[in-house]
């Protein structure tokens, strides 16, 4: 999930990457990517941030949404699975 991003595209397409990811990917992973991405715009950087899930939820939960702004919350998609061609250019996992 690449977060909106007010006025603009979003991050170009060579940015780097930060992929989060937690069991369903409809809560922790979530609210971490919106949280990181609120704070490298902040910062000026131009970071590709994603969330997804092991075994993904049908929606994000809806607690997590009325803790997101109001842009996220309307361009947000469901949860995904993460995949390892996804995982695999990011240069640190934990």
């Amino acid at each position: 999930m690449t977060l909106p991003r007010d006025g603009d595209d979003g991050p170009p397409s060579d940015a780097p990457m930060v992929l989060f990811v937690c069991a369903h990917g409809a809560a922790k992973s979530v609210l971490a990517a919106a949280e990181f991405d609120r704070l490298a715009r902040a910062a000026g950087l131009a970071i590709d941030v994603q969330a997804a899930g092991i075994e993904p939820d049908p929606t994000v939960s809806p607690a997590v949404i009325d803790d997101l702004p109001e842009q996220t919350r309307l361009e947000l998609p469901k949860p995904r699975r993460v995949m390892d061609s996804r995982a695999a250019p990011c240069g640190a996992m934990s």
